[in-house]
């Protein structure tokens, strides 16, 4: 430790030509255009002081040297080092995955690796008003606090109510709690049918939700039920053909296939196929995604020919969005080469499950364990062929 003057020339010189400075700073007033003396004597007063003190502070305030890493510490924070090179590519602007059955994100490597690649799953497109997404919910003690709060004001009977809990079963829902989530739907729905229009679009989503929370729990007439009900909803609200009726179609038939009334299921798919190919061009992602469905319940019912017929369309739509690499391609290329399998085809369930690793291999590395399946796939087949 260390004063400033110690080795130090620039404050040495600094407390040598102070006192000068004092002076001419004094003599500087001007003599033809005598001030006050109270000023005189205060500017001097001032100037003394605050010098005075400077100097004083100079003197007696420990200094130390910078150390090297202080040093260091500065530099660093003047020029900061630049970051990593681990840069998250731009998202692709592309058309929205609809989810299905056999989605990879979806299941686990063993669905992977099984001709039930996990079971269909209602879709929800865009509806009117929309659907809020994932982004926009709020915690679930926020909606709590918004009913809570709410009811006190309006009363439990107020329409407003009914938007509450509607918010907050979907925030139950999110949170893959759905057996609270119906709790509250069913408040909503019983709300709703006493103080609402019957056909308001509110309503017609809460039997939706309670579908979906009734198809979560295994509640599959109950799931249907209330399907049906924001069917006939819809129906009267959008007419036909709309995205709001082809949902309802959709949601209907993977409750269908879920209970495995594969039969039942392939009629909804139909009919949401049917509306769909009145409201998209033929290449459209949802028209992939009623073609899928469609050949996932068709191979349920050990008709491959027909499920590879449904296959190859979506594979073909598939390619002119997606182009040859993505991941998309892999599960398709998987529901091919299984149904091939099943045929006893073999030559060409080894071609698809060698697509179906490469693209894998390249999207996900070698050590996943969808690349690993695939591989595991691709060497069955080969083995029947040598056999």
């Amino acid at each position: 430790m260390q004063s400033l003057f110690d080795n130090n020339p620039t404050y040495i010189a600094l407390a040598l030509l102070t006192p000068l400075f004092l002076y001419c700073l004094y003599r500087s007033l001007p003599s033809n255009h005598p001030q006050p003396t109270a000023i005189k004597k205060g500017k001097w007063r001032l100037a003394s002081v605050l010098v005075a003190g400077g100097i004083t502070a100079a003197i007696m305030s420990p200094h130390e040297k910078p150390s090297s890493e202080d040093s260091n510490s500065t530099i660093a924070a003047t020029n900061p080092a630049p970051p990593n090179h681990q840069v998250t590519p731009a998202t692709e602007s592309r058309p929205q995955k609809t989810t299905w059955a056999g989605s990879l994100n979806e299941h686990s490597p063993t669905a992977f690796s099984s001709r039930e690649l996990g079971q269909s799953q209602e879709y929800y497109r865009d509806q009117s008003p929309p659907y809020p997404s994932p982004a926009t919910f709020q915690t679930i003690e926020y909606y709590q606090q918004a009913l809570e709060r709410d009811i006190e004001q309006h009363g439990e009977n107020n329409p407003l109510i009914t938007h509450r809990l509607y918010d907050l079963a979907v925030a139950y829902q999110q949170n893959n709690e759905n057996k609270a989530a119906l709790k509250q739907l069913l408040r909503a729905e019983k709300l709703a049918e006493a103080t609402s229009d019957k056909k308001m679009p509110l309503l017609a989503k809460i039997y939706s939700e309670a579908g979906q929370a009734q198809k979560a729990l295994s509640n599959f007439k109950q799931a249907i039920r209330q399907y049906q009900k924001a069917l006939e909803i819809n129906k009267k609200l959008y007419g036909e053909p709309s995205v709001e009726v082809a949902t309802s179609h959709t949601n209907i038939g993977g409750t269908w296939y879920a209970a495995r009334n594969y039969k039942k299921a392939i009629t909804s798919y139909g009919k949401a196929l049917a509306t769909d190919t009145q409201l998209y061009d033929p290449n459209h992602i949802n028209i992939a995604a009623d073609l899928n469905n469609l050949g996932l319940a068709w191979d349920s019912t050990k008709n491959h020919k027909r499920a590879i017929e449904y296959y190859l369309q979506v594979l073909a739509i598939y390619r002119l969005i997606y182009g040859d690499k993505d991941t998309e391609i892999a599960v398709v290329n998987n529901h091919l080469a299984s149904s091939y399998y099943s045929q006893g085809d073999y030559r060409k369930a080894k071609n698809h499950y060698q697509q179906a690793f490469s693209i894998l291999d390249a999207n996900l590395g070698s050590g996943h364990p969808y690349t690993q399946t695939a591989h595991e796939n691709m060497a069955a087949s080969a083995k029947k062929l040598a056999n």
